[in-house]
């Protein structure tokens, strides 16, 4: 069986193609006879291959397209004008699947693209969404600091979390010793602690 690995063959394949079989032998391929039609596959393989190829088609799918094209031939044999015609007939028929084939290849990417794009637009949503929660846990905290500070009548838990002073420089504003600030902070925080907890328990109501 002729195996074209060479491109620059083909136009003797296209030479000699013309002539495979007599207009006897024609009439015997459309009757379906198969020593007839084995002298057609191995006359027409390499050209069949060779067209596949220059397609783009990778080695497996351009055999498949030289069996598919040759199975066609098979079933449609008997609607074949003339003899002149069958070279032809075989070239359009396999550049049209090997078409079919790249068809449905730029088809997947596509797929791939646009499922790979949603995913990215999906994660992005998500990243915003988390971002806006953040914004929203950091407003609550702020707002119950700022109530347990108002309600104490003390700032230091406030000046402590919010402002982001240091217990040290508290107890300087407020002319005290570092240890009575850090105390009072350690009570405000369970206070706050237990008012964050019924917060997220009304939540759930």
């Amino acid at each position: 069986m002729p195996i074209l690995v060479d491109g620059s063959i083909i136009d003797n394949f296209m030479r000699i193609s013309d002539h495979v079989l007599t207009k006897e032998e024609f009439s015997s391929l459309k009757k379906g006879d198969a020593v007839v039609f084995r002298k057609v596959y191995e006359a027409y393989f390499g050209l069949i291959l060779y067209v596949a190829n220059r397609c783009g088609l990778p080695s497996a799918e351009a055999r498949d397209v030289v069996q598919d094209t040759f199975l066609k031939l098979h079933e449609k044999a008997v609607g074949l004008q003339n003899v002149d015609g069958l070279k032809s007939w075989l070239v359009i028929t396999a550049k049209n699947q090997a078409l079919d084939i790249l068809k449905r290849h730029k088809i997947q990417q596509q797929k791939l693209q646009r499922a790979h794009n949603q995913a990215n637009e999906e994660m992005v949503v998500d990243d915003s969404n988390q971002s806006e929660w953040h914004e929203l846990q950091v407003l609550v905290v702020r707002k119950l600091i700022e109530e347990i500070s108002e309600s104490t009548g003390d700032d230091s838990f406030r000046l402590f979390y919010i402002e982001g002073k240091s217990a040290k420089e508290i107890a300087q504003l407020n002319n005290e010793p570092i240890s009575t600030v850090t105390n009072r902070i350690s009570r405000t925080r369970l206070r706050f602690k237990d008012k964050f907890k019924r917060h997220l328990e009304s939540l759930q109501e």
